[in-house]
């Protein structure tokens, strides 16, 4: 299926984000001034960048079905309403 697929999208796990994040914000020297000890990322780290990355998946997914309306709730049936409501509103005046 993947092979006939139009597109593919591909979610990875980031683990060097919250390091840079980390190095950008200056908080090496923080934990020299303060005498604690500054951890490089860790086997946890790529836990949470995974999770991060299950995340992002799993709202583009979500995001899809409400697009294609294969899943609505109430309360996106009602935005879809309001939507349409003030669309026609703005077109008409």
């Amino acid at each position: 299926m993947i092979a006939k697929a139009p597109m593919v999208l591909i979610f990875l796990a980031d683990m060097q984000l919250l390091h840079d994040y980390f190095e950008n914000s200056h908080v090496p020297e923080l934990c020299k001034k303060t005498g604690t000890s500054y951890a490089k990322p860790q086997k946890g780290d790529l836990l949470l960048a995974t999770n991060d990355a299950i995340v992002a998946a799993e709202s583009l997914h979500l995001g899809q079905h409400i697009y294609l309306r294969k899943f609505s709730s109430g309360f996106m049936k009602e935005m879809r309403r309001s939507f349409k409501a003030g669309r026609k509103v703005r077109l008409e005046g």
